[in-house]
């Protein structure tokens, strides 16, 4: 009784106060080159990850900057705490690390003029990298999205990853060979920053209303990659015969190895828990995801991987490129269906992650309707409350300074 007293308490509070963070799932945000449907795949940050990135703006920007990189966030985080993907993609295209064009690296006749250009376009001098805030300020956001990402998330975070190796080693290593082979190596870096820019260009298509472009962008991206930065690199061995630069180009091996193997197939993995108002574990409950299923152990939690395989819930259709619907249903064992994680809530890519903490009162039958249908509804406001956290606090201490 002392727990159904308290529970009428906590809910009553919680009918009165608004809850900021509660998820909103009734519509996209209708912004320019932006599909308003219910239907369509929806990401979320959380309150504390929003903390995170206004904190990161008051302690790196000041004064005109500042108010630029606000207006980067608010741009691409909106009120209810939503991401616009394709605003997103638009912002990583301005700040993030592209290719110097070619016709530039053509006209390069003075190892200072390369410099000019790598200082230019990759902010990178003889004391290292110059910081990028907004790149990183973008990144940290990036991060905070990165389980439903799944592979494309590899990608970038892979490439970027190999960029950095290669500017250090361009400096250290390379550029003392002379100006043809550093030219050369340049040429290298470029290819490898088509994997980011394949990235951040197929975001931006996803959620358009025809979502082949979104599909040949990435096509395009895996059939040209491979043969490009190949052809660079032989063009570049044809110069020299030095160790730490093969050595290097193993690394590059072992990514063309890992696009060979499709990531774009790999499972999603399905895991989170089931508590009751008061913190209790669920156990037995049937967990069913894509066909599969599993049971929550002692403890109330659940962690299994479901087949990536495409269907008309995908998007777009039928497409392992694209986003999955990883919908999570809870049942009991006579069947009866106690929870359903939201649909749009529920899309992943391959690779990625689908993580849900689902709170599921207890109500004995002879509870009196005006009790139960109260905590329900704090059950419910609790659950929106706490949806997204489990996609993203497990990263929050360590991205809590850049």
């Amino acid at each position: 009784m002392k727990k159904i007293i308290i529970a009428i308490f906590l809910a009553i509070i919680m009918l009165l106060i608004p809850v900021a963070s509660a998820v909103q799932t009734a519509n996209i945000s209708a912004d320019k080159n932006y599909v308003a449907s219910e239907e369509l795949p929806e990401f979320y940050i959380t309150l504390e990850q929003k903390s995170i990135l206004t904190s990161y703006i008051d302690t790196k920007f000041e004064g005109d900057e500042k108010q630029e990189a606000i207006d980067v966030v608010n741009n691409i985080v909106k009120n209810n705490l939503e991401v616009n993907i394709t605003n997103l993609a638009n912002n990583l295209e301005i700040y993030i690390y592209a290719p110097i064009s070619e016709t530039e690296l053509s006209e390069v006749n003075s190892m200072a003029e390369l410099d000019a250009l790598i200082l230019e376009h990759w902010g990178f001098d003889e004391n290292g990298f110059l910081q990028n805030l907004f790149g990183a300020l973008l990144i940290k956001i990036v991060e905070f999205i990165k389980d439903r990402l799944g592979w494309t998330y590899d990608l970038f975070d892979k490439s970027i990853t190999l960029f950095y190796d290669s500017i250090t080693l361009l400096i250290n290593t390379v550029k003392p060979l002379g100006l043809i082979i550093a030219v050369s190596f340049v040429a290298v870096i470029n290819n490898i920053l088509a994997a980011p820019k394949a990235f951040y260009e197929a975001l931006k298509e996803l959620f358009q209303p025809d979502g082949d472009n979104f599909i040949d962008t990435l096509i395009i991206f895996a059939d040209n990659f491979a043969a490009d930065l190949s052809k660079s690199i032989d063009d570049l061995l044809a110069f020299i015969n030095n160790q730490e630069i093969k050595n290097y180009f193993t690394q590059v091996q072992a990514y063309f190895n890992w696009l060979d193997a499709e990531p774009w197939k790999d499972p999603i993995l399905i895991e989170g828990s089931i508590k009751t108002l008061m913190g209790g574990a669920w156990t037995d409950l049937t967990i069913t995801c894509k066909g599969q299923t599993t049971k929550t152990n002692v403890n109330g939690d659940f962690s299994f991987y479901v087949d990536s395989m495409p269907d008309e819930d995908s998007f777009p259709e039928f497409e392992y490129y694209g986003v999955h619907n990883c919908q999570i249903t809870v049942t009991k064992e006579d069947g009866k269906v106690l929870k359903q994680t939201p649909s749009i809530l529920s899309y992943s890519f391959s690779g990625g992650e689908i993580s849900w903490s689902f709170i599921i009162p207890k109500v004995k039958s002879k509870d009196i309707s005006f009790i139960t249908i109260l905590m329900e509804r704090l059950n419910s406001m609790i659950e929106q409350f706490h949806a997204l956290s489990p996609y993203f606090f497990r990263d929050i201490n360590r991205l809590g300074t850049f």
